[in-house]
């Protein structure tokens, strides 16, 4: 298949993207550049349709040096999310659409009304044709689900800051019933690899700056963790097999917060300890402050039954990644 990807040079999507090329699909990678995005909004309709400008062939050969020196196997487009038109006639000449990308840049409202306008146009592109969009969400979103993990259906918390993410699951599903077969994989938080990146190594660099690593209030709230290459794994499952119309939680397992903090800590080697709720902000900033401390437990029943996933089969825990990375920080 030929494929559209967003966000095929981020820390998920590269990996998706050299597994899908091994597998013989075409990855053609919407990639966001600002100095290019901006001057092609000022050619003329002709040379986006194909006669393209010398500031588009510049921009096109600096974006391919920056797949090449990530290893993305894959074809430029460039495209900010802002250029729905332009992704939308893209994905009309490809075979399937894999949607990571997500700018917070303009705030979580902004956000999602941007990615709700990215799905649209994806959307539109690809209603009767039966071809698969795979759409990224987060477990997060759910908020605080209580103790026993739950399936996709499961509503998110009322009130919950990020349960306006809900919004785009929403969009997705209904082109289910369009003509599109569209699918949602929700990322958990503390996605893990030895070869660091990601919130994870956000987290430790902040442990080893402050030198010392914080669980919020008690703790004893749980997270969903998946190995990276589980995680790139389900995608390519869901793009291959996914039935229209259907979430999958992308969680491994689960871990305290807490327990999180200290494998943190005995990595770096920083003591461990609590952090009252209203300094998680200025410590952690928003985002995390936000994520950390919800008891986020949900269940992957539905991806390992449909689609045959089976997440630490094969790979490291994450807390032997985590110590993989401490002993690497300190070499």
């Amino acid at each position: 298949m030929r494929v559209l990807m967003t966000g095929a040079t981020g820390y998920i999507g590269s990996r998706v993207a050299a597994r899908l090329s091994g597998r013989g699909h075409t990855v053609v990678a919407a990639v966001r550049d600002a100095d290019a995005a901006e001057r092609l909004k000022t050619q003329q309709t002709s040379a986006r349709q194909g006669a393209a400008s010398l500031a588009e062939v510049n921009s096109l050969a600096d974006s391919t040096e920056r797949l090449r020196a990530q290893e993305v196997p894959a074809r430029p487009l460039i495209a900010s999310l802002a250029e729905v038109d332009r992704l939308a006639a893209a994905a009309r000449n490809c075979d399937a659409v894999v949607h990571l990308a997500f700018d917070f840049s303009s705030g979580v409202e902004g956000a999602i009304e941007r990615d709700r306008a990215v799905v649209a146009a994806f959307a539109s592109a690809l209603r009767n044709t039966d071809k698969p969009l795979v759409v990224t969400s987060a477990t997060g979103l759910l908020g605080n689900t209580g103790p026993t993990p739950v399936g996709e259906s499961h509503p998110p918390e009322a009130g919950f800051r990020l349960a306006i993410r809900h919004r785009v699951e929403v969009d997705v599903l209904s082109e289910a019933a369009k003509g599109v077969r569209a699918s949602v994989i929700r990322v958990p938080i503390l996605v893990h690899t030895a070869a660091g990146g990601g919130p994870i190594e956000r987290l430790i660099t902040t442990a080893r700056r402050t030198g010392t690593s914080y669980w919020i209030g008690s703790g004893e709230n749980r997270l969903p963790c998946v190995h990276l290459d589980d995680l790139v794994d389900l995608y390519v499952r869901a793009l291959e097999a996914a039935p229209a119309g259907h979430v999958y939680n992308s969680n491994g397992g689960d871990i305290s917060l807490r327990e999180f903090a200290e494998t943190v800590g005995r990595a770096v080697g920083v003591p461990a300890r609590s952090l009252a709720p209203e300094q998680a902000v200025d410590h952690f900033g928003p985002f995390f402050a936000t994520l950390l401390p919800v008891d986020n437990r949900v269940s992957n029943a539905r991806a390992c039954t449909e689609l045959g996933w089976a997440p630490y089969r094969a790979r490291p825990s994450l807390a032997e990644d985590l110590t993989a990375l401490g002993q690497a920080s300190r070499a």
